[in-house]
């Protein structure tokens, strides 16, 4: 055998020595990105954990108090160098937090270096882009391809954006200074970027205790706007804002929704703009859909609520605030003593209306007054403007020409800030004396004219000149027991009184069953629920996916709603899968379908029709026994 000297044993060692830190340096190599470092609560950030090396151990996520990981995607890699095969891993985790505060993710591998996430409470101002710990740029704020909120809010109403841009709330206040019992209409708008699935759980809700929100629509308007070259889907809501109490307040919505998250997909080269992987095609084959609760609220608006004041105030002040105008009119210009008319007066213009209260007249010499009824009608879904009749029955007592007093109505107009008196013109009518029974009992004619009562004639003699005093045998009756005590003609009578009663009885429950608000709502739903089964199989002929299933989500929502009385629209996937414990996947697949299509624009290829027609109408059919 060779012998080997001494300084090629050590050259050996040294080579030995670099393979096995080179070695060891691949197995170890590991490094760990963060983007965004800064969120609000409600947002998530994307963790990424890239392990490069041969043999790389397994990575499991972290435990960090207050912070939740979930894996979205994961990716493997391989490179062959000069005859030497590399290996890369990665990773990806959706990191949220359930408390705003500073947390420190722990290194994951050796090589790499705890990040930092900062969570700033919901609405909080964020920062600008700052640089991770990587080195990269990680925007903070909202995304760059999307407007800031003054310029998403071009109106007097305030926008908060997303972090990550896909969606707003804007609340647009027509006036900032207002008085107690003052009302003006308002527009709540929640804006989502278009393709963005999201399912509303709930109504806009107000976080002051000082306003209220009167008549808010329960199916908001949905229109399509463009930011900045962004497509979004407008949802409107119209309502009146009404303030109860003084005070400086910061007015706010809060809107419940459910949105599902496409994550992107890992290991395509997705970084050049014209490469083919970055279409939606492969977005959506490889991406990973998560769903998400969030809360949208828009930034405050101050809004300052004055006090009313309290010089000056009249005494038929019922607390209306507005501008209005008042006319009065009667049913008939002419008429006799006795005979019923009615008044009325007309409160028109724009207000709180709730407010607007009349007796119209009291105790009135040589007439006789009832008690007034009240009529509303709207000029507005809200009831913002509109006009309120005052209606109230009235007898003249008295002929000639009689003359109603001028009716006049108080408010407090907040333009002018002082209080006003609208009045109506007094009415004038024209009574001639009544014709009645006592009249013509008095009068000359009659007495001169009265008859005098016929005397019966005298009972026929015998021939002595004497009156029979014997009863007729021949013509006698059978018993001298009087007819109305007979009992044929009291069974008669009792039979005739239950008939009556039945019938008065049916009569009002079918009235009653007529009138029950919880039938008629029911009908109306059971209605609703037959005409999108219609709609369903119309749709389903004419092989459109779109309609189709959203005519299935009317029909179950109008279904579900009377076993569970609940609004239509409160039937969510949400309410399903917490009411049905998870039992009915199918209905819940329905709502995600119909969500998708309403909100997204995305509608399926194809669709089993007969399949998901079978599924709705047996769930109908259940409801139907219920």
């Amino acid at each position: 055998m060779k012998n080997i000297s001494p300084h090629s044993t050590l050259r050996l060692a040294a080579l030995a020595m670099l393979f096995i830190a080179a070695t060891w340096t691949a197995r170890a190599a590991t490094t760990m990105e963060l983007d965004p470092a800064q969120i609000s609560l409600g947002d998530s950030a994307q963790l990424t954990v890239r392990t490069s090396g041969n043999g790389g151990d397994a990575v499991n996520p972290p435990h960090v108090a207050g912070l939740e990981f979930q894996a979205v995607g994961q990716s493997s890699e391989i490179q062959i160098i000069n005859g030497a095969m590399t290996s890369t891993s990665s990773v990806v985790y959706e990191v949220t937090a359930q408390a705003p505060g500073t947390y420190t993710i722990p290194a994951m591998g050796a090589g790499a270096r705890p990040l930092t996430l900062q969570v700033l409470p919901s609405g909080a101002a964020r920062s600008a882009p700052v640089a991770n710990q990587n080195g990269q740029n990680s925007w903070s704020g909202p995304s760059p391809s999307l407007p800031t909120p003054a310029t998403v809010a071009p109106s007097a109403g305030a926008t908060h954006m997303m972090a990550n841009g896909n969606a707003f709330v804007r609340m647009e206040v027509p006036k900032r200074d207002l008085y107690v019992g003052e009302t003006v209409p308002v527009d709540i708008q929640v804006g989502l970027r278009a393709g963005l699935a999201a399912t509303l759980n709930g109504l806009p809700t107000l976080n002051a205790d000082a306003f209220t929100l009167n008549k808010l629509t329960t199916k908001p308007e949905q229109t399509e706007e463009e930011i900045n070259g962004e497509p979004f889907t407008i949802l409107t809501w119209h309502s009146a804002l009404a303030a109860i109490k003084p005070g400086d307040f910061s007015l706010a919505v809060e809107t419940p929704v459910t949105v599902q998250i496409r994550t992107r997909p890992q290991g395509l080269p997705m970084d050049d703009d014209n490469s083919p992987f970055n279409s939606s095609f492969f977005q959506n084959f490889f991406g990973t859909v998560t769903k998400k609760d969030l809360t949208l609220t828009n930034d405050p608006v101050a809004v300052k609520v004055q006090a009313l004041p309290t010089a000056g105030q009249p005494v038929d002040f019922s607390g209306a605030v507005g501008k209005f105008t008042v006319t009065s009119e009667l049913s008939a210009t002419t008429a006799s003593t006795g005979d019923p008319l009615t008044l009325r007066l007309k409160i028109s213009g724009a207000g709180s209306f709730d407010r607007v209260n009349s007796s119209i007249l009291g105790n009135l010499n040589g007439w006789k007054t009832y008690h007034p009824t009240v009529k509303f009608t709207p000029a507005d879904a809200v009831g913002y403007g509109g006009e309120k009749v005052f209606e109230q029955a009235v007898i003249p007592m008295q002929s000639g020409h009689l003359t109603l007093p001028a009716l006049t109505f108080t408010y407090f107009n907040p333009d002018t800030q002082k209080y006003e008196t609208a009045t109506a013109a007094p009415t004038s009518i024209e009574v001639t004396p009544g014709s009645g029974s006592t009249v013509a009992a008095n009068s000359p004619a009659s007495a001169s004219t009265a008859t005098t009562p016929p005397v019966p004639a005298a009972p026929a003699t015998t021939a002595d000149g004497l009156r029979a005093d014997r009863v007729d045998r021949e013509t006698g009756a059978a018993t001298l027991l009087p007819l109305y005590f007979q009992p044929g003609f009291l069974l008669s009578q009792a039979l005739l009184a239950l008939g009556f009663l039945a019938s008065w009885v049916w009569w009002q429950l079918r009235e009653r069953a007529a009138n029950d608000p919880r039938l008629l709502q029911r009908r109306e739903q059971w209605q609703q629920v037959t005409a999108c089964l219609k709609q369903m199989k119309d749709a389903a002929a004419q092989r459109d996916t779109g309609t189709f299933f959203l005519a299935a989500r009317a029909a179950l929502q109008h279904g579900l709603a009377l076993r569970w009385n609940l609004d239509p629209q409160a039937v969510t996937e949400t309410e399903i899968k917490a009411r049905l414990n998870g039992s009915s996947e199918n209905l819940r697949r329905v709502f995600e379908l119909a969500d998708e299509i309403a909100y997204s624009g995305h509608q399926p290829a194809s669709a089993d029709f007969k399949a998901w027609d079978k599924t709705v109408r047996d769930a109908v059919k259940d409801l139907e026994t219920v």
